[in-house]
């Protein structure tokens, strides 16, 4: 059965870079715009996710952590806000349902 979790991603600039943060999983990268940051933590969170699926490790780290995975397939869609200025020195905070884990034939090839 498909299972998700719901994640909150940190998005701030740091001189002209944007530094990402998964506040439950302090998984983090950065990159010179904020679509490239988006896309790369979302990419790094679901690794994160899989790696600890894979050593057997998931649901200790999600119960130690109070993470809840929900039945059914991720959301499509979510309502994001952002600020009028993405300029400006506050944090944008992004919703993020990832997979609890990938079926195995979907991992094949992941580094």
């Amino acid at each position: 059965m498909a299972e998700y979790v719901h994640l909150t991603l940190r998005f701030h600039l740091e001189g002209t870079e944007w530094v990402g943060v998964c506040l439950e999983l302090g998984t983090s990268t950065f990159a010179p715009t904020l679509a490239e940051c988006q896309d790369e933590l979302e990419e790094l969170v679901t690794d994160h996710i899989n790696v600890l699926e894979d050593v057997g490790e998931r649901e200790r780290f999600f119960a130690k952590w109070g993470l809840e995975t929900h039945p059914g397939p991720v959301p499509n869609e979510f309502t994001i806000r952002y600020p009028d200025d993405l300029r400006e020195s506050r944090p944008l905070f992004q919703p993020f349902a990832c997979p609890a884990s990938l079926p195995e034939q979907q991992r094949v090839g992941m580094a």
